[in-house]
């Protein structure tokens, strides 16, 4: 199973969601990725986002990401 970086970011009552295109072989290798690279993940959204009010970023399968983007190419 695949998985997917997963950045959900609020901008005031807007919600935005933002997919990595990078996959991962299982949630372990995600998470990992996510907490070495926090700092540039982090600054990506600030970029990306100047003025959102908050974010999370998850780790998510390929299933749960199309239920969340309505998408089934990924």
């Amino acid at each position: 199973m695949k998985w997917f970086i997963l950045a959900i970011v609020m901008q005031g009552s807007l919600q935005s969601v933002s997919v990595n295109g990078i996959s991962f072989n299982s949630e372990t290798e995600c998470k990992n990725f996510v907490m070495d690279k926090q700092i540039e993940i982090r600054d990506d959204i600030l970029l990306m986002y100047p003025d959102h009010t908050g974010s999370t970023v998850v780790c998510v399968d390929r299933e749960t990401l199309h239920k969340l983007t309505n998408t089934k190419g990924v």
